[in-house]
C-alpha cells in the first residue's frame, strides 16, 4: 500500500506508506525527493525520527452524530482510527511493564468519551476533539484521526474526515 497525498481539511497534507505513515506539515511537499525537500518536511522528519507509531484501527461505536433531524433522533454507527506519534522515551520499556509505555486503552478511552460525551453536528468536530484530547492527555508530537460514517449515503461505502495536528513545542 502507497498513498501519495491525502490532502485534509484545514490540515496538512498527508504521505503514507505501509511501513510508516508519517505525516508532514503544512507547506511540506509529499513525496518530494530528499534533495527537494521543504524546510517544513525536513523538520517534520526530524521532529518524527525517534517516534514510535500507536494505532488504534477500526473502533467500531455507536454516536449520535449529523446535522439532520433524522439524525438527531438516535445514534448511527461510526469506526474511528487514531494514530499517535510517541517520542520513544514514552514507548521503550526497561522492565515490559505497561506502566513504562503508553497504554493503548487510553487513546481508545478519549475516543469513546469524546464521541458519546454529547451529540455532535459534524465529522470535522468529532475529529478535532479527538485529536485535542489526544494532545492534551498524552505525550505525542503528532496525532492523525480518521472517522468513516458508513450510513452517511445508501450508496456510498463510507464518509470518511481525516485531520492531522501536531502537539505545541515542549
Amino acid at each position: 500500500m502507497n498513498l501519495k497525498t491525502t490532502p485534509t481539511l484545514g490540515s496538512a497534507a498527508l504521505s503514507a506508506s505501509a511501513d510508516a505513515a508519517a505525516p508532514a506539515p503544512a507547506g511540506a511537499r509529499v513525496g518530494a525527493a530528499p534533495a527537494q525537500a521543504t524546510p517544513a518536511a525536513l523538520a517534520a522528519q526530524a521532529a518524527l525520527s525517534e517516534c514510535t507509531r500507536l494505532a488504534l484501527r477500526g473502533l467500531a461505536i455507536d454516536v449520535s452524530i449529523g446535522v439532520f433531524e433524522h439524525e438527531k433522533r438516535g445514534v448511527q454507527p461510526v469506526r474511528v482510527t487514531v494514530e499517535a506519534w510517541v517520542p520513544t522515551e514514552y514507548c521503550t520499556p526497561a522492565h515490559d511493564r505497561l506502566t513504562e509505555v503508553i497504554d493503548y486503552g487510553r487513546l481508545r478511552q478519549i475516543a469513546i468519551d469524546t464521541l458519546t460525551d454529547t451529540h455532535i453536528h459534524l465529522l470535522e468536530s468529532a475529529c478535532e476533539r479527538i485529536a485535542a484530547g489526544v494532545l492534551g492527555a498524552l505525550p505525542v508530537r503528532c496525532v492523525r484521526v480518521a472517522i468513516d460514517k458508513p450510513q452517511a449515503f445508501a450508496d456510498v461505502e463510507a464518509v470518511t474526515v481525516e485531520i492531522t495536528r501536531w502537539s505545541a513545542p515542549r
